[in-house]
């Protein structure tokens, strides 16, 4: 059995929770002080008890079976993902899985493939076993139809469960051709263009965590901006169910791993493949990759004999911020360069330069330069230790050979050589040199030629002349022979050539016509319209506009990730446009990336007029992301100076300036933007509101009638007529204040029936742009901790005339609660009370601010007493003791707003919770259902699912689950997934 604490600090290592110098100093230690290794390195690493144990347990558990054993070769660890089979012994041969910190898969590894793509090989499947034959519907071109048996069905399989013959997508699954702990691959049938390809899958499906999906994605963002002889290419990048995949080239030939353990190569084929390896590289490093776990199990090569890199995996992208934090250790020993193995954060291209060396190291002497019994003991060598000589292994190898290795191999990364471009020229050179003549590759039995004895020796001179005669006759027939294979080699090239460009015209056919049915299906059905482009992205990757729909599609669905790669590939293909840039520096700033965003906007103001004004509209939508609508305005505000015409400027102004509060000014910049949208309900609903919102209600009333004649659908439209409609009998009979009660000295009035209208029915009321600038100012300075200038700000405010808006009033109150004003906080719920009425959210709020006083339950309960029909105010009520943790009478309050109001859905929702939190199961299984019979929403349907898995109501809970992952809302949709699978393991 293994050695338990061994297994331990491998897995440590491995997950990236300690540099494997700093585990070495812990075995010095302990070798002097004694005790616990584990713990110390617990202790020394800073891990937490519980993560810990659970690493111990799985180290236990791993050592219990056979073939998990670090002084076994390679039975231990699962095999490489893309390389498809790997050098996987820490003893003879260290070239394991790289350590990227996710779990080792226990239990027997799968049986490796004979090579990326040789049919017939036995795969992780299992040969002989049930094979599901495919009976999937063959979907259109971009249409996913589902798993086997199930098109157009969402399905809960899983990647591990995915047999041969199954569709996935819109490829048929034929041969696994290798698993690790991360995903898994197949040769797969590409249904549409008829074609295999290499089909690469997240194996933990909808259950991978987000740094696991994030590296999954950052390997296919790598390798698509990759198009080189020596690197695979990819197809496809996309997302079934749940499940995260990308094909590739399949590549009909073994691992370098594989070639190297069938024969030895000879010098010059070493160098060949060695310099192929290296202009693939050079060709990464010029776009920002750095491949990090380089070894011959991630290069194929091809039926030419074209070595292929594969496996960006772990690749560091230089072009963007990287997450890899100092001490954490990524590559495969074997391979794995000393800065690597200390954990270094600064990698860069010479650390894939070491790589070759140690490869072509591998290939000249039939093993990698350092070995060892473990991961420790080969990573200690490569810190500390000098590469050995290679000639000390074969002393066939040219002096000039084993000069170049040893120099890839230093350790200081300034003496290696500085590029990959650089060893690739170099490597060329020697292969020049040491290519055997063709002489001796013709006549090799020449080599053994000798004179037997002195008296044959003039029969020897004899045939010289015939042999010399001979032997040019021989050179020209070979001449002749090289210019006919010469010939015949250009003539396949070219028809190849041809049949690619064919085939690369059908599919622009196909995806040219798919594009247009995109476009019409983009506002009405994203989802569809986001399925067909991530196909026809593929087929006309350099359509910039196809790319630039996909980004934005998806950056809706918050997915920025995926959106960013659509908008850096749209940059790459255009430089000199404005949209790409724009896109890319709004995926940016959506993954809060400021600085990178900002350089966008500084890119785009050097592309003239046009740029400065998009990089006022991308600093605008900045600001609006971090939440800071004023700095959005301003940055709008030059965007709008620069194009005083533009439709969709004044358009985007009034909306953002409705969005501040400034309202006298939104409805003076609505003035533009009706007259340049003559045909748009939109502006004048706009101004409807902002009129409103100062009290203007005629005119409010009259421009949402007009933006309804234009667009009778138009919800803010109809909200704001109906709620002008509701002030107007009330306030149009007398010009001057009402004679509504004022909020009386104490914090808890009642409502009465609050200030009459400021506005006549001819003239508008005094504006409140300049209060509500001074109360986002106050705001902004509590944030920054400038408490002097807030009440400063807030001062001014109240130097000018009351306020009555409803959102001014909900500003004062945020600011008097952050200063710790509660009595005037609450002063402005209960104008604001009487200004619009009750609302669930106004009562929450004054549920939330009445914790912050000691007599707050007795205003709340004198408040109920005084409008005793008001069921907001028993919510209210059951908020102030939610907040104290009083869940009995927080029970109550909820039970009696339902009696007042029995279609209360807020407070059925939280009766909900606190039910189930005091496992009243089958009452809060009343309540979820009493939720979703007034309103079916994904959260809703959640909670009754959870009720009912308390319950033991599995079938049933399930069904709830189910219901969610049709919810447009990925997060939603992963988390019934999560739940859907808890409880199929249960």
């Amino acid at each position: 059995m293994a050695n338990v604490d061994e297994l331990f600090l491998d897995l440590v290592v491995r997950r990236g929770l300690a540099a494997p110098a700093l585990v070495q100093g812990c075995r010095q230690e302990h070798a002097q002080a004694g005790g616990s290794l584990p713990r110390l390195v617990t202790l020394r690493a800073g891990i937490s008890e519980h993560q810990a144990r659970q690493l111990y347990q799985e180290a236990q558990q791993q050592a219990l079976t056979p073939n998990v054993n670090l002084n076994q070769s390679g039975q231990g660890y699962a095999a490489d993902l893309a390389g498809y089979v790997s050098d996987t012994s820490f003893g003879t041969n260290p070239g394991g899985p790289p350590m990227v910190g996710a779990p080792i898969t226990g239990g027997p590894a799968p049986a490796p493939s004979s090579g990326y793509g040789n049919p017939g090989s036995g795969s992780g499947s299992g040969s002989g076993s049930s094979v599901t034959p495919w009976a999937g519907q063959q979907s259109s071109f971009g249409r996913s139809s589902g798993f086997a048996g199930q098109p157009g069905q969402q399905s809960t399989i899983t990647p591990a469960g995915l047999k041969a013959g199954m569709q996935f997508n819109r490829y048929r699954l034929e041969e696994e051709l290798g698993r690790g702990a991360m995903g898994i691959v197949w040769r797969a049938r590409q249904l549409d263009l008829e074609r295999d390809v290499a089909l690469k899958m997240l194996l933990q499906g909808t259950l991978a965590t987000e740094e696991l999906r994030r590296r999954f994605v950052n390997e296919a963002k790598a390798v698509a901006r990759l198009v080189h002889p020596n690197v695979v290419t990819i197809h496809d990048v996309g997302e079934q169910d749940g499940i995260l995949f990308f094909t590739m080239d399949f590549v009909d030939g073994p691992s370098l791993s594989q070639l190297l353990k069938r024969e030895k190569v000879d010098l010059a084929r070493a160098l060949q493949i060695a310099s192929g390896i290296a202009e693939g590289l050079d060709h990464a490093h010029g776009q920002g990759i750095i491949h990090r776990d380089l070894k011959p199990a991630n290069v194929l090569i091809d039926k030419r004999g074209t070595p292929r890199i594969t496996d960006f995996g772990i690749a560091k992208d230089t072009t963007r911020q990287s997450s890899t934090i100092a001490g954490q250790v990524l590559g495969t020993p074997g391979y794995m360069s000393p800065e690597q193995a200390d954990g270094a954060k600064t990698i860069d291209a010479r650390t894939d330069v070491y790589a070759v060396g140690a490869i072509l190291f591998r290939s000249l002497t039939g093993r990698p330069p350092f070995t060892g019994d473990g991961a420790y003991d080969v990573i200690n060598q490569v810190l500390s230790e000098p590469p050995p000589k290679p000639r000390s292994f074969d002393s066939s190898i040219p002096s000039e050979v084993e000069d170049l290795i040893v120099e890839c191999l230093a350790k200081d990364p300034s003496k290696r050589p500085g590029s990959a471009a650089e060893l690739a020229k170099r490597l060329r050179k020697l292969h020049r040199r040491h290519e055997p003549p063709m002489s001796s590759a013709l006549h090799p039995q020449a080599r053994s030629f000798s004179t037997q004895t002195a008296v044959i020796a003039g029969v020897g001179v004899l045939l010289l002349g015939l042999g010399l005669g001979l032997g040019i006759h021989g050179w020209k027939s070979l001449q002749r022979a090289n210019a006919l294979a010469e010939q015949r080699e250009k003539e396949r090239q070219e028809a190849e050539a041809a049949a690619r460009e064919a085939e690369r015209q059908k599919v622009r056919k196909q995806a040219l016509e798919r594009l247009s049915e995109a476009r019409a299906l983009a506002e009405r059905d994203p989802a569809a319209a986001r399925a067909i482009l991530s196909e026809v992205v593929t087929g006309i990757p350099e359509d910039t506009g196809a790319r630039l729909l996909y980004a934005r599609l998806l950056r809706e669905t918050k997915d920025h990730e995926g959106a960013l790669a659509q908008a850096d590939a749209a940059v790459l293909s255009a430089p000199e446009q404005i949209d790409p840039l724009f896109e890319r520096g709004l995926c940016l700033f959506g993954l809060q990336r400021e600085s990178e965003a900002e350089e966008v906007a500084s890119q785009l103001e050097a592309k003239g007029e046009q740029g400065e004004r998009a990089a006022a509209e991308l600093r605008c939508e900045g600001a609006l992301l971090r939440g800071e609508v004023p700095v959005a305005v301003v940055h709008l505000d030059q965007a709008v100076r620069a194009a005083p015409e533009d439709p969709r400027l004044r358009l985007r102004m009034t909306r953002l300036l409705v969005q501040a509060g400034r309202y006298t000014s939104a409805v003076e910049e609505a003035r533009h933007a009706i007259r340049l949208n003559p045909d748009s309900a939109e502006p004048l609903a706009l101004r409807a509101q902002a009129r409103f919102e100062i009290g203007d209600y005629p005119k409010a009333l009259a421009d949402a009638k007009e933006a309804l004649a234009k667009d009778s659908g138009h919800a803010e439209a109809r909200r704001v007529l109906q709620a002008a409609q509701a002030k107007l009998p009330r306030e149009q009979p007398g010009p001057g204040p009402g004679p509504g009660p004022g909020p009386g000295p104490g914090p808890g009035p009642g409502p009465g029936p609050g200030p009459g209208p400021g506005p006549t029915a001819t003239g508008g009321r005094q504006p409140h742009d300049d209060q509500h600038r001074a109360l986002r100012a106050c705001l902004a300075a509590l944030q920054r901790g400038d408490v002097e200038r807030a009440k400063q700000a807030l001062r001014m405010q109240l130097q000018e005339v009351p306020l009555r808006c409803p959102s001014g009033l909900m500003l004062r109150h945020q600011c008097f609660l952050r200063l710790g004003d509660i009595r005037n906080a609450i002063q402005d719920l209960y104008t604001l009370l009487r200004v619009q009425g009750p609302t669930p959210e106004l009562m929450k709020s004054l549920g939330a601010t009445h914790t912050r006083v000691k007599n707050g339950q007795q205003i709340l309960e004198q408040l109920i007493a005084k409008q005793p029909q008001q069921a907001a105010f028993q919510f209210a009520l059951g908020e102030f003791f939610l907040t104290k943790k009083a869940y009995d009478q927080a029970l109550a309050a909820y039970t009696k707003a339902l009696s007042v109001d029995p279609d209360y859905v807020e407070a059925y929702h939280e009766r909900c919770h606190i039910r189930h939190k005091k496992r009243e199961l089958e009452k809060a299984l009343e309540d979820a259902d009493a939720c979703i019979s007034r309103k079916v929403t994904p959260h809703f349907l959640m909670m009754r699912g959870d009720v009912l898995a308390d319950l033991g109501r599995s079938d049933e809970a399930r069904k709830s689950y189910e219901q969610v992952l049709s919810s447009p809302n990925e997060r939603e949709k992963r988390a019934a997934q999560a739940k859907l699978e808890m409880l199929k393991s249960q």
